[in-house]
């Protein structure tokens, strides 16, 4: 089933140039395939609408609305559920419901198809060269994240994907087999354009997501040492300290002793102390920075896994149509192969909410919190039902 707008062309051309003939035993692998892909789809296509609204929801009804990469989250959980609505559209043929094979409805839904899934990935990229900021200058303007900024980078974004993909609306349609494809007359345009459109939407997106993402984490691992070595050190200190004024009690061979004694003794009552207090007081900001990092590189590097794969296929198949090297015969492994990545792929759109929950704390108390909420308000409406005679 191909429903993303952006390998249309290339597909067709692939497939127009392929003769295969498949026996009885592959046949059958084929129609289970079939079989999966539908009922695979539907569970995507159903979990990903209920969780991508449950996931604005426990944004937008909580303290999280203050953060300011929250929104960004948003605009990305809105964009990943039009690709989904549109999917369902596709979906729907599957059931003889011709909505997406008629003309009008297979242009927007190619062009919604494109759009969203160049917003998801720009949202992604932005996110994280945006930490990135905030991790290695934290004091630059770049960092200083606010709502109305982070708000009006969300707007500005929009226009690039609607405009360029405008081309979808002209050179789609339906063709005389009643399938929804590119026009033949557009063919090579549309595999240029497509070509851009990967490059643009993936390919850059997905180096720069790789390459901030692996500073980060440098980064951060860095600091960590550092915070270690620091904090060790200043144990030592503390404990030579505490041996000193014990030295004159006792002889050199249980300083070792003391040194151990007066190390945890210093230590605790170096946190009851001025500098102490202070970091404490430092603390709780510090720690929510490195929540917030942790969730958003969490966050791009599921985006760039579930997303390799299929671009992988997709650019390989730029390449065969490129250099006229395209087979004349597709195998059964390489068919099970590109389902399987197409599955993945689409399955990027729709885990949001899980994600989210397993890699924020904060996400997971608010939803938790929500969720109850909700339960006691569900259970009386329940009650309060009237029973019918």
């Amino acid at each position: 089933m191909n429903s993303n707008g952006s390998t249309t062309t290339v597909q067709q051309l692939v497939m127009e140039n392929m003769s295969t003939v498949y026996d009885d035993s592959e046949a059958r692998v084929l129609s289970a395939l079939r079989q999966v892909n539908f009922w695979y789809l539907f569970v995507v296509i159903t979990v990903g609408i209920f969780g991508n609204m449950l996931a604005v929801m426990t944004i937008v009804r909580s303290r999280l609305m203050k953060i300011s990469s929250n929104h960004y989250l948003i605009a990305l959980t809105c964009s990943d559920s039009v690709f989904l609505l549109s999917l369902f559209l596709i979906w729907l043929s599957k059931l003889n419901v011709a909505v997406y094979h008629r003309d009008g409805f297979c242009q927007l839904v190619l062009f919604c198809l494109n759009c969203s899934s160049w917003l998801s990935s720009w949202y992604t990229m932005i996110m994280t060269v945006e930490r990135y900021f905030v991790v290695f200058f934290p004091l630059s303007r770049a960092a200083a994240c606010s709502i109305g900024r982070t708000r009006r980078i969300i707007c500005l974004a929009l226009p690039f994907p609607v405009l360029f993909n405008i081309w979808i609306i002209i050179a789609t349609g339906v063709n005389e087999t009643g399938a929804c494809n590119m026009i033949e007359s557009y063919y090579y345009a549309g595999m240029v354009l497509n070509w851009i459109d990967t490059v643009l939407s993936f390919v850059v997106p997905a180096i720069v997501i790789t390459a901030c993402n692996i500073a980060i984490c440098y980064k951060v691992y860095s600091r960590a040492n550092a915070f270690a070595e620091l904090k060790g050190g200043s144990k030592s200190t503390t404990s030579s300290k505490t041996s000193s004024r014990g030295s004159a009690a006792g002889s050199a061979l249980e300083l070792p002793l003391m040194r151990r004694h007066g190390g945890c003794g210093g230590g605790g009552g170096g946190c009851g102390g001025g500098s102490s207090s202070s970091g404490h007081a430092g603390r709780p900001a510090g720690s929510q920075e490195r929540k917030i990092t942790q969730s958003l590189v969490t966050l791009s590097c599921v985006f760039v896994a579930l997303n390799v794969p299929s671009y992988s296929l997709r650019l390989r198949d730029y390449v065969l149509v490129a250099t006229g090297r395209i087979p004349q015969n597709q195998p059964l492994s390489e068919i099970i192969l590109e389902n399987v990545f197409n599955l993945i792929y689409y399955t990027n759109f729709s885990i949001n909410f899980f994600v989210y929950c397993l890699s924020s704390e904060n996400f997971r108390s608010a939803a938790w919190q929500l969720w109850h909420e909700w339960l006691p308000a569900f259970r009386l409406r329940k009650r309060a039902a009237p029973i019918p005679l």
